[in-house]
C-alpha cells in the first residue's frame, strides 16, 4: 500500500439520494505513514450521460458491424483543495491523518441517475493527489441524484382518459362493435403509490372477449448521434375475466400498485425514460383495441395519499436532517428509497481507474413512497474514517472555493457512538451527519439495512427486491402482497394477477 494508509471522500450528511440545488460539502480524508511530496490535491464533481450499442448489417462478404454512441457532459466542476496545480510548486503532505474540505453545489435541472443495459446517467466525485513524476493517487465515489418531480403540481391533477371503438370481424364475418372508455385518477405518481383505473367495456359483438388488461409500460430511448434505440417493458399489469358476448364489464378505481422504478427522464440528450398506462381488451382471432394514457413517475410523493399513512409517525417539529434538503420535505416526512426492482449493481471503473480507490460497485436508488423507517444503510468501508481518527485541518488556497462552516474542533465528521448511527442528532431521531458505521463491501450504500419489522425486507445488494404494497385505510390491496411483479429493465413482461370484474 506504500505511504497511503487511507484515502476517502466523506460527505457532511451521508444520505442515499441528493437533489438539484443542494450543496455537497465534506472532506477528503488522508492517512499517510510518512510525509509525501505532491503538487496539490484536486477535486472533481461531474455528471455525464453515455450510451453505446452495435448492429450487424448485410450478409456474407457484405456483413458489417456498426457502432452507435451517444455522449453528454451534464456538468463538470473542478477545484484545488490543497496546494497549487500550476507551475513547479510543491507541497508536503504530513504523515498521520488529515482532512481537506470541499463544497460543491448540485446544478439545477439535471436528470436523475440511471443505469440501463446499454447506457447510463452517472454522477461521480473524485479526489486526486497530483504527484510530480509519479502516478497519481485517486479515490472515486458515485452519488445518486433524483431530479425534483413533484406529483402535487397542478398540471398533474388532471385525469387522463380516452375512448376506443372497434368493429370486430371482417365483411364476411362481422361480429359487431366493441366500445371502450377508460381513465386514471391523475397524471403523476411516485413508485410505491397505486394507479387507480376506471374502465367501461361494452361487448356488443357475437364473440366472447377473452379478458381486459391493464399495464404500466416503461419506454427507454437511447439517443446516439445518428440513431435512436428504444426498449419497452411491461413493469406491472392486471387482468380481468372473460367478457361474454352482449355483456358489460367495468373496473371501478381498480388499484394497480407501482413497483420501485426510476423516475421519468426527459431532460437528458442521451437517455429518456417515459411511462404510459395501457388498457386493452383481448379479442379472439382479431386485433386487440387499446387505450394508452401517458403518466409521469415523480420523486415527491402525493401528499393527500402519502400523509394518510405517515402522519401518525411524523414529528412536524423535527427537521429531516441528513435525509433530504429541507426545501423539499418541509410538510411531509421524508420517504424511503429503493433501487429499481430486479436491478443489479454495476462496476463504474473505467480505463483511468487503475490506481483509483473507493467502492466502485454502484446501484442508484429512487424515491419509494413509504415513510422513512430508520437510518440509511452504512457507507462502504472505503468511505469511513479510520478508528481513533483525529483530523488536523489543512486550509484550502486563499480565494478558492468557500468551505463549509466548521464544527467545533474543525470540519470533520464527529466520532461514532457505540451502537449509534450516526451520532445522536436533534429531537425526532434524524441523523445529524458524520460517518456511518462500517458496512459490508458491495454497492453503495452497501450491505443489507438494519433489520426492522416490516419494511424494507433484506434483498441482494442491500435493497429490497420486492416492495410492499401501500393500501388506503379499509381498502384491499391488489395485487395481493407477495405477488408484485419483478422489474427487469428492457426484459420480459411481468407475471399476471387477476382483479375482480363486475
Amino acid at each position: 500500500m506504500g505511504k497511503i494508509q487511507f484515502l476517502a471522500i466523506n460527505f457532511a450528511n451521508e444520505r442515499q439520494v441528493y437533489y438539484p440545488g443542494e450543496q455537497l460539502a465534506g472532506v477528503v480524508v488522508l492517512s499517510l505513514s510518512a510525509p509525501m511530496e505532491a503538487r496539490c490535491i484536486k477535486m472533481e464533481f461531474e455528471g455525464k450521460g453515455y450510451c453505446h450499442w452495435s448492429e450487424t448489417h448485410g450478409t456474407g462478404d457484405d456483413r458489417r458491424t456498426e457502432h452507435y454512441y451517444g455522449k453528454e457532459k451534464i456538468f463538470e466542476y473542478k477545484c484545488v483543495i490543497y496546494g497549487q496545480s500550476g507551475g513547479g510548486s510543491r507541497v508536503v503532505l504530513p504523515a498521520g491523518q488529515t482532512s481537506y474540505q470541499f463544497a460543491f453545489t448540485v446544478p439545477n435541472n439535471i436528470p436523475s441517475s440511471f443505469e440501463g443495459r446499454i447506457g447510463h446517467i452517472r454522477y461521480e466525485m473524485k479526489a486526486e493527489i497530483d504527484r510530480p513524476w509519479k502516478f497519481d493517487h485517486k479515490v472515486k465515489r458515485p452519488i445518486t441524484i433524483n431530479d425534483i418531480i413533484d406529483t402535487n403540481l397542478p398540471q398533474y391533477q388532471i385525469k387522463p382518459g380516452g375512448t376506443e371503438h372497434k368493429d370486430v370481424g371482417c365483411l364476411c364475418c362481422a361480429a359487431g362493435p366493441l366500445e371502450m372508455a377508460a381513465n386514471i385518477d391523475r397524471a403523476c405518481y411516485c413508485p410505491g403509490e397505486s394507479i387507480y383505473i376506471t374502465a367501461d367495456i361494452q361487448n356488443n359483438t357475437t364473440r366472447d372477449m377473452e379478458r381486459v388488461k391493464g399495464k404500466l409500460i416503461q419506454t427507454i430511448a437511447y439517443h446516439a448521434s445518428s440513431k435512436t434505440k428504444t426498449h419497452s417493458n411491461t413493469v406491472t399489469r392486471l387482468e380481468g375475466p372473460a367478457i361474454p358476448r352482449g355483456q358489460f364489464a367495468k373496473w371501478d378505481n381498480q388499484q394497480m400498485p407501482i413497483p420501485a422504478l426510476p423516475p421519468s427522464i426527459i431532460n437528458s440528450r442521451v437517455i429518456t425514460v417515459s411511462y404510459y398506462v395501457e388498457i386493452e381488451v383481448e379479442v379472439p382471432w382479431g386485433m386487440d383495441p387499446d387505450i394508452k394514457l401517458p403518466v409521469t413517475l415523480g420523486t415527491i410523493p402525493f401528499r393527500p395519499v402519502y400523509q394518510q399513512f405517515t402522519a401518525p409517525q411524523y414529528n412536524a417539529g423535527a427537521p429531516p436532517m441528513g435525509l433530504a434538503p429541507p426545501n423539499i420535505f418541509t410538510d411531509m416526512p421524508p420517504p424511503s428509497y429503493a433501487s429499481a426492482t430486479g436491478e443489479q449493481a454495476v462496476n463504474i471503473a473505467d480505463d483511468n481507474d487503475k490506481h483509483t480507490r473507493g467502492n466502485l460497485s454502484y446501484m442508484p436508488v429512487y424515491t419509494f413512497a413509504q415513510p422513512y423507517q430508520g437510518p440509511p444503510p452504512s457507507a462502504p468501508a472505503e468511505h469511513q474514517l479510520p478508528p481513533g481518527f483525529q483530523p488536523q485541518l489543512q486550509p484550502g488556497p486563499p480565494g478558492g472555493f468557500a468551505p463549509p462552516p466548521q464544527q467545533p474542533g474543525g470540519y470533520a465528521p464527529p466520532p461514532q457512538q457505540p451502537g449509534g448511527y450516526p451520532p445522536a442528532g436533534p429531537p425526532g431521531g434524524y441523523p445529524a451527519g458524520g460517518p456511518p458505521p462500517q458496512g459490508a463491501p458491495g454497492n453503495y450504500p452497501p450491505g443489507p439495512p438494519p433489520q426492522q419489522p416490516g419494511y424494507p425486507p433484506a434483498g441482494p445488494g442491500g435493497y429490497p427486491t420486492e416492495q410492499p404494497i401501500i393500501t388506503q385505510p379499509g381498502a384491499s390491496p391488489y395485487p395481493p402482497a407477495g405477488q408484485q411483479p419483478p422489474y427487469n429493465p428492457e426484459g420480459e413482461a411481468a407475471p399476471i394477477s387477476k382483479p375482480p370484474m363486475e
